[in-house]
């Protein structure tokens, strides 16, 4: 469950940046709720606390009822899946409602919705989980005179026993520093405000997340920072720096690089180089972070002859981003660790990004909310680990990654 917790704040954590909007958390018609935050993991007999943000002209009438309703249990991830994008719906089994008077706000005027769980009694003030595994929730604010729904919003929490029966999920957390080159044509360092900002960011995630993570940067932004004239730079490379000393850092080439093509066209010495490249500039100017230097992030599809090449560079573990499982197949789920073909299988391990969450990351919209992203997301992990189990992997093979 620590490793859930984990992910959960690294999901929380992240920035959503603008995508593809998402209309699936509220029925059409109804105004959004938006989640702040809210228990995921429960024990019952327990809290069940969410925070969160509605339309002030529905929360003005302190008549009107909040309901939390809990839903069946969700039997799959591709259950969960239908019923977060609203094709489908879950029949209500528990519910507590009480008015917008006796609801509680925090210091920034939310509302806090609290209810208690249990496993065994009905009461009118708690709701009853029976069995472990992922619940849907609906939190709604209703016109009390009429009933009509004035707004809504699903989530989704996950009930287990303790201790836990089963295994952890292994899940690996996966944040990348990419950025456009700093190095001119001319030979100028000319770092821009994009850049900065995106370090910036990076160095406040990073200050804020303590639990494991495989973390990805492009060398030429170290570079760059260190060669800068600009004492702006300078502090935001010691800031990187102080974080990074907890973490370790996976090698990379000093701009990004397509290994395929490099072997394909028989360039191995050539990549290899660039490798040690990318390697000695983190070195240089990270000197006290440790370099995972059998670690390789994809982000383009790596062929049989680039998986060789990989294995020629001491790469033992590679990791797929979405963009390098393009137009690709797999016999297996991509959350099950595989091997390539050919002599490197002996030697080397694949793991592939889990690319729907990591769409569902990169999503927003007025609909929902980056942390209800990360709770939805986490459930969907779970109920990934759950489908794995159940249709027989070992949980040595189960490897789920995010990015």
């Amino acid at each position: 469950m620590k490793k859930i917790a984990s992910l959960l704040a690294l999901c929380a954590a992240v920035a959503v940046v603008p995508g593809r909007a998402l209309h699936a958390y509220t029925p059409t018609g109804v105004q959004p709720l938006v989640v702040a935050t809210q228990s995921f993991n429960i024990a019952p007999p327990s809290a069940l606390r969410f925070v969160v943000t509605a339309p002030d002209e529905i929360t003005a009438n302190e008549n009107n009822l909040v309901d939390i309703q809990l839903h069946r249990r969700v039997a799959t991830r591709d259950s969960l899946q239908s019923l977060a994008s609203g094709a489908a719906t879950a029949r209500v089994i528990d519910t507590v409602t009480r008015s917008l008077r006796t609801t509680e706000r925090d210091a920034e005027g939310r509302l806090v919705v609290t209810t208690n769980t249990t496993t065994q009694s009905e009461a009118a003030s708690s709701l009853r989980f029976s069995f472990d595994g992922i619940y849907p929730v609906t939190l709604r604010i209703r016109d009390a005179l009429t009933n009509d729904v004035l707004a809504s919003v699903l989530t989704f929490v996950n009930k287990r026993s303790e201790p836990v029966t089963s295994p952890p999920t292994p899940v690996t957390a996966v944040v990348r520093l990419t950025a456009p080159p700093s190095h001119t044509n001319t030979g100028q360092i000319v770092v821009t405000p994009e850049t900065r900002e995106k370090v910036q960011h990076f160095v406040a995630f990073l200050a804020t997340y303590s639990a494991p993570l495989t973390i990805g940067i492009q060398p030429e932004i170290v570079s760059s920072l260190a060669l800068s004239t600009q004492p702006e730079d300078a502090q935001l490379l010691n800031n990187l720096r102080d974080q990074l000393r907890r973490f370790s850092v996976v090698t990379s080439t000093f701009m990004p690089s397509d290994v395929s093509v490099f072997s394909d066209t028989q360039l191995d010495d050539e990549f290899i180089e660039q490798l040690r490249l990318g390697e000695s500039t983190l070195s240089r100017y990270l000197p006290d972070v440790i370099i995972q230097r059998s670690t390789w992030i994809a982000d383009s599809p790596v062929t049989s002859l680039g998986t060789q090449l990989l294995r020629k560079a001491g790469i033992a573990s590679l990791i797929l981003m979405p963009s390098a499982q393009q137009d690709t197949s797999t016999s297996v789920a991509r959350s099950v660790m595989t091997r390539p073909e050919g002599r490197a299988s002996d030697f080397m391990s694949i793991l592939a990004v889990e690319p729907t969450i990591a769409e569902k990351l990169s999503q927003s919209t007025t609909n929902t909310s980056a942390a209800l992203l990360a709770y939805t997301s986490a459930a969907e992990i779970i109920m990934e680990a759950d489908d794995l189990r159940a249709a027989g992997r070992s949980a040595d093979d189960v490897r789920i990654v995010v990015s």
